[in-house]
């Protein structure tokens, strides 16, 4: 591959992979988390792919 990218000194390219660290999954959980809270809260999610529905949503709908 001779891409710019790999010759420029102020980028650091890594594999898809080097998001499994230990540290990222405990970040991606605790995220995961705080997000159910925020919709139990009846709160919008901050990491709402489809943003209109995040107002739609009530936790009471989560148990039907």
């Amino acid at each position: 591959m001779d891409h710019l990218l790999w010759k420029l000194d102020n980028v650091v390219v890594t594999p898809h992979m080097a998001a499994h660290s230990k540290e990222a999954m405990i970040a991606m959980a605790v995220d995961a988390a705080n997000e159910i809270i925020r919709v139990k809260n009846n709160q919008k999610p901050l990491s709402c792919v489809n943003d209109d529905k995040a107002t739609q949503l009530q936790s009471e709908e989560l148990y039907r």
